[in-house]
This record gives structure tokens, C-alpha cells and sequence, in this order.
């Protein structure tokens, strides 16, 4: 089994890695692990590299423990499904039996020729208002790039659009009042990584701090798994922060701890 990214950037930095992870927990409940092989191969010098190096780490030996075989700096050159390989930039070749891959993302047709975006389709934003380089008006989540002091851009995650969506709602709305912006974006966010078995890390910090993300990654358990599933079923089930706030999770807009019973 091959789980591969195709390319950079792409949506949920953690995601190749918690397929990998997952697959290992599934072939382990099959009783078939021990006769699988499982590879990962990304263009990335280590997992979620925008997150820094203690992240990066920590994923990595999540999966040196689970015997999932890591390759860092593999840029794919191409897949050829008709042989079930995946040909490197330098030319290897990697055999597989089932592929799980990260295509390429790309903003909508519609962004790219807006006149809005940049040469490589994405919009450039100011970093707190989401401003574009026009006046009053503005872009939210994906489609954005966000460049970090240390030169790598905002992680594409669902965690930020939110953020930003409610950051720009704010903008326009105090514009139309007269009066003076609240705070803006500033770069917070979370994420879980499932680890399998029912278990999640989970991190959670400041994107904007400088010179790097700083981030505080908390070991896999499943009292962390467990928010994860309520973090989902809000996002399902309606108001995010009315559900997060009734269940003592978010308090002013802000990640508290977590007070679930099970």
C-alpha cells in the first residue's frame, strides 16, 4: 500500500499522514499487517513542515512506531496506473498494490481568472483584515495564501476559513456601522491527527508567532479522539461555536480545555 502526495500545497496538512496511520489500524484489525508493506512518499522535508520541526517530529515517530515507512523529499514525477507505479523526480520507481494520493489542488477556474489571484491561482490576502490588493474586497480560506514569517504559507484548513470568515463578516459589518474594526485574524488555530485505534493527537497554537509557528501537540489518547468526533458533529449538525460553547469547549472565541464525559 502507497499513500503518496502529488504535490504542494495541498488541503489538511495532517491528512496523508492519518490515512497512513488509519490504514495501519485497519490492517491490524484484519489480522493481515504483518504481510502489508505501507509507504508514504511526499515532496515535504518532514510531516507538516509549516507546523515546525517538533511537530514534524512527533508525526514521524508516530509512524516509525506503527512501521509505516516514511519517504521525505520524494517528489512524484508521475503515476502509471497500467504497471501500478509511481515514478519519482529522480527517476525510481515505486510498485504498489492500492494507491491512496493527494492529486494536485487547484483554486476554481473562476478564482484563477478573477483577476484577483497570483501566478501560481491564489489570492494573496492581507494577513489580519483578508483584504485583497483591492479595496473592500476580500477572500477567504483556500483559495487565499497567507506567507508566514518563516516563508511557508497559511496551512490549508477548515479550522482558518472559519476564522477568517467570521474576521471579514466583522470587517464589513463594523464599515456599514461607521466604526472601527475589531481585531482581526490572528492566525490561531488546531487540529486533530488520528492516530488509529480510536486515538488522536491533537495540536494547537499560533501560526503568526514569529519566527516560527509555535505549537503545543498533545500525545494520541482517546480523550482527544473523542473531541475530535464532537468537533465533527457540530460542523454536521449546525452552529459550530453555539454547539463548541455549550459544551464547554471554546470559551470568547477561543479554545478551552475539553470537558467531555464518556
Amino acid at each position: 500500500m502507497v499513500v503518496a502526495v502529488s504535490a504542494l500545497p495541498y488541503k489538511c496538512p495532517a491528512a496523508p499522514y492519518e490515512a497512513a496511520l488509519l490504514l495501519d489500524d485497519e490492517l491490524r484489525r484484519r489480522g493481515v499487517r504483518q504481510a502489508t508493506e505501507l509507504d508514504l512518499y511526499t515532496p515535504e522535508p518532514a510531516p507538516m513542515p509549516v507546523a515546525g520541526p517538533v511537530l514534524g517530529a512527533a508525526v514521524t515517530s508516530l509512524l516509525e512506531a506503527k512501521g509505516i515507512r516514511f519517504h521525505p523529499r520524494s517528489p512524484i514525477e508521475r503515476f502509471e496506473p497500467a504497471t501500478a507505479e509511481l515514478i519519482l523526480g529522480d527517476g525510481t520507481r515505486a510498485g504498489y498494490d492500492l494507491l491512496a494520493a493527494v492529486p494536485p489542488h487547484r483554486a476554481p477556474g473562476a478564482v484563477r481568472d478573477s483577476g484577483l489571484a497570483n501566478e501560481a491561482g491564489w489570492i494573496p490576502v492581507e494577513r489580519s483584515t483578508l483584504q485583497t490588493a483591492h479595496e473592500r474586497v476580500y477572500a477567504v480560506g483556500d483559495v487565499t495564501t497567507i506567507t508566514l514569517t518563516n516563508g511557508k504559507p497559511l496551512p490549508k484548513a477548515g479550522v482558518f476559513a472559519h476564522a477568517q470568515a467570521l474576521v471579514v463578516a466583522r470587517e464589513i459589518a463594523a464599515a456599514f456601522a461607521g466604526r472601527p474594526a475589531p481585531s482581526g485574524f490572528d492566525g490561531e488555530g488546531f487540529c486533530w491527527v488520528e492516530a488509529g485505534a480510536r486515538r488522536a493527537a491533537f495540536a494547537l497554537g499560533d501560526f503568526y508567532a514569529e519566527p516560527d509557528p509555535a505549537l503545543d501537540l498533545r500525545r494520541p489518547g482517546r480523550f482527544w479522539h473523542a473531541g475530535k468526533v464532537l468537533f465533527e458533529r457540530s460542523w454536521i449538525g449546525g452552529s459550530l461555536e453555539r454547539r463548541l460553547a455549550r459544551a464547554g469547549l471554546i470559551a470568547g472565541g477561543r479554545l478551552a480545555g475539553f470537558r467531555v464525559t464518556l
